[in-house]
């Protein structure tokens, strides 16, 4: 009886001290939930610099979806947000119009400097990514300095 729960405690055992990174990131493959494609995708991102904080452009970008109705834009609705991550800073959408309804797109900001961050949209789909970007950077133009 002793050696059957050994056998069944060891592998936890071994996962538990090989590291949990790389079976949560197996997890959130399986259930559809990595940036980690759109991430590596970030090379061919559309980017735009913004005067901002963080959260106000956060913000700014959420308001252009159809299931954050606490937001408003200033431009129209655009997508639905699939996942969001303000410490990580990003927002994955979906249901761009056009595409497939499934089609990911990532809204990624990185901090240049005090208030000023880089604003990069990357998708595998071109188009998704383009038409994206214009709905974004027209929210953001409308709301904050463009810097170069």
């Amino acid at each position: 009886m002793r050696k059957k729960n050994l056998f069944f405690i060891l592998p936890i055992i071994l996962v538990g001290l090989n590291g949990c990174a790389q079976t949560t990131e197996f997890v959130k493959v399986i259930l559809g939930n990595t940036t980690k494609t759109l991430e590596k995708e970030r090379v061919n991102a559309i980017t735009r610099t913004y005067q901002c904080d963080i959260d106000d452009c956060f913000d700014a970008v959420l308001s252009l979806a159809r299931d954050q109705k606490q937001l408003e834009p200033r431009t129209e609705k655009f997508f639905e947000v699939f996942m969001k991550n303000r410490v990580k800073s990003y927002i994955i959408v979906m249901g761009v119009a056009g595409n497939i309804e499934t089609t990911e797109v990532g809204i990624f900001f990185s901090r240049r400097s005090a208030n000023i961050f880089n604003v990069e949209i990357t998708s595998l789909s071109s188009s998704a990514k383009r038409r994206v970007a214009q709905a974004v950077f027209s929210e953001l133009n409308l709301r904050f300095s463009q810097v170069e």
